[in-house]
């Protein structure tokens, strides 16, 4: 579900809601985005399934896009096979389409190298408990559900986070270090499918279509971001008080 491990409470239409996002959704996306009157900054958290869709039924929408920032891929080590990242695996070929589209006019790419040094560290988690809230419980619950994992696979004491990144990115680009490099996606590969191929060096001599965010500053910046954020979402979450009902 991509939210598994908290108890989040159902909304009464849930279904229903869902349901028509599922039968109008691209159309949906469209629409949301050419109704800012303005070029917009898109930005994508999983697999490029939709994102690939709708730059191919809508390659207007370059016009109404300044850049896509996305989080996926990986420079070296994967996190779901050895070469390749979890996001990426899911759908090369989407991923493949994104990567060579030219309809969009700038991408990000924000890969494990970066999002695995943003981590949950314990004074994180007691600054996020020390909010008492069913809506900080959550969140705690979700930044720890894949813990023993990270720790028994990866020897992570503390387990990263991922998405975040790409929205502090488009927040504050000044908290990044970033190369722009040529990317390539493997489709086919027995071994390395989902691969995002990243010429550092310019050895291939291809033309440079994405920038990859290689360092974060300073985490602890991030962090001080990340959780001004949440305490703000905390104070109107409707989660609180569907809990005390």
């Amino acid at each position: 579900t991509g939210l598994d491990g908290a108890d989040i409470p159902e909304h009464p239409e849930y279904k229903t809601l869902i349901k028509q996002q599922d039968e109008n959704y691209l159309w949906n996306i469209y629409q949301k985005i050419i109704s800012v009157g303005r070029p917009v900054t898109l930005i994508a958290t999983g697999s490029l399934t939709n994102i690939a869709l709708l730059l191919k039924i809508f390659p207007q929408i370059k016009n109404s896009l300044s850049e896509i920032v996305l989080i996926g891929g990986c420079i070296g080590i994967g996190n779901k096979t050895p070469s390749a990242e979890f996001n990426f695996l899911s759908d090369p070929d989407a991923a493949h389409i994104v990567f060579t589209s030219p309809h969009v006019p700038r991408l990000v790419m924000v890969p494990l190298e970066l999002t695995h040094t943003v981590c949950a560290t314990p004074n994180v988690s007691e600054r996020l408990r020390s909010l008492a809230s069913p809506f900080s419980s959550i969140l705690d619950h979700l930044l720890h559900f894949f813990a023993s994992t990270y720790k028994q696979v990866f020897q992570f004491d503390s387990p990263p986070l991922h998405d975040p990144c790409a929205v502090a990115y488009v927040a504050d680009k000044d908290l990044f270090e970033e190369q722009m490099m040529h990317v390539d996606i493997e489709r086919t590969s027995e071994f390395c499918r989902g691969r995002s191929v990243c010429d550092i060096f310019d050895m291939y001599r291809r033309e440079k279509n994405c920038v990859v965010v290689m360092k974060i500053k300073e985490v602890e910046q991030f962090w001080n971001m990340m959780l001004d954020a949440i305490e703000l979402a905390d104070k109107k979450s409707p989660v609180n008080s569907t809990k005390s009902n």
